[in-house]
């Protein structure tokens, strides 16, 4: 007897007489060709509750390897969240309205979602001074993150190393221009020291230079950002999120269209456009590190933001012309299909609106794909290279 081949992956054509192929919350996995099918179909697993965090939405994740903590932003507010599931509030920020990007150096974690920064510090946010004071001063000019609230603990980092632990005599926030201590140092604090205020560890980011962004990484000790709205990406202070400068900007100038989110890539910084990609590498300028390199220019931008994703050593994206790519070198490689392809069409924003991550379950890499106009997830197994769609129903997983 023949067998019957289930629905190996997703493929509903414009026509159904030629295929109407539904394949949803089930995954194809190839066999051995010993196998009494070369293509089972198995069911996603069902869903658990491992942590709660706040009453969402769930905006972004990240993992702070330093500190083997995952980190969740909740609506405004972040948690933390360990290995068994215990999450713990760090705070509220003013952001919750769309998603948001996060990356660490390993000492800072920075948080942006279009419209505000905040940035995470465990030991307490570096406020950094702006000019050299001697010994017995009890006045600091610095840039100020956060606010340091009087009576606040203050750990001022002398120019001989030693850390000298005093009080704040006033509250002081990005506005002002200096804090005020307690006590005199006990010796000279160069322009450019470190203090730090252990209550202060969440803080939006005000610096003058700072500009709102959608997309951040973290590369060679910056982190960077996409100059949301404008053809611009800019970056931190090297090895500090809370300092920029108005110098540390770039243009993307291989066409007129605005950047729409940047990714790392073998590197190399893949500055993505709205119909264009351009690669940048770090040259170690000091007065910008970042240069273009002419001989890699990518024919092809991007969707949406958050519409891109780097993994199995490669970047999967929304192409802007509506097609899903996965990145071989510097060429684009189409991996979606035709049914697929005109089905976001039909979509409220169309594949505008899209949004990407990673899920790694039982050795498959699976590429999700979200798009809440839809609605409708997508689902692309790099293993197998076929695609299936997921639903789920009912509270809380909706």
């Amino acid at each position: 007897m023949p067998q019957v081949q289930f629905a190996a992956q997703a493929y509903q054509a414009r026509s159904t007489q030629l295929l109407n192929q539904a394949c949803i919350n089930a995954f194809t996995e190839p066999t051995p060709k010993e196998g009494k099918t070369q293509s089972p179909v198995y069911a996603i697993p069902g869903l658990s509750v491992f942590s709660r965090q706040g009453s969402g939405p769930i905006l972004g994740m990240h993992i702070f390897d330093l500190l083997d903590l995952l980190f969740v932003m909740s609506g405004p507010a972040l948690y933390s969240v360990t290995a068994t599931g215990t999450a713990t509030l760090i705070g509220t920020t003013n952001m919750g309205g769309s998603l948001v990007s996060m990356a660490d150096n390993g000492q800072q974690m920075v948080m942006v979602d279009g419209s505000a920064g905040w940035i995470y510090q465990p030991t307490g946010v570096n406020q950094v001074t702006t000019e050299t004071v001697n010994a017995g001063a009890t006045t600091i000019p610095a840039n100020i993150t956060g606010t340091i609230t009087s009576g606040d603990t203050l750990n001022v980092t002398l120019d001989n190393g030693a850390i000298f632990t005093t009080t704040a005599a006033s509250t002081v926030t990005y506005a002002d221009p200096a804090i005020l201590l307690s006590g005199g140092v006990p010796s000279t604090v160069t322009a450019g020291a470190i203090i730090t205020d252990p209550a202060v560890v969440l803080a939006e980011i005000l610096a003058p230079a700072w500009q709102n962004a959608a997309t951040c990484q973290y590369f060679d000790g910056y982190f960077v950002f996409d100059d949301a709205g404008t053809r611009q990406f800019f970056v931190s202070a090297i090895n500090d999120g809370t300092q920029y400068s108005g110098l540390d900007f770039a243009t993307a100038t291989a066409a007129s269209d605005i950047v729409m989110g940047v990714v790392v890539y073998h590197e190399q910084l893949l500055i993505f456009c709205r119909f264009h990609t351009e690669v940048w590498w770090d040259t170690g300028n000091l007065a910008f590190p970042f240069q273009r390199y002419d001989a890699a220019l990518i024919a092809r931008g991007l969707a949406a933001p958050h519409a891109v994703v780097s993994e199995d050593n490669t970047v999967f994206w929304m192409g802007d012309d509506g097609i899903f790519y996965r990145l071989e070198g510097f060429l684009p490689k189409r991996i979606s299909t035709f049914a697929m392809e005109h089905a976001w069409q039909q979509y409220d924003q169309k594949y505008l609106d899209a949004s990407c991550f990673v899920l790694t379950q039982e050795g498959h890499k699976f590429i999700i794909i979200n798009f809440p106009s839809g609605p409708a997830t997508w689902v692309y197994d790099i293993g197998s290279g076929l695609w299936h769609q997921r639903e789920s129903w009912g509270t809380p997983w909706v």
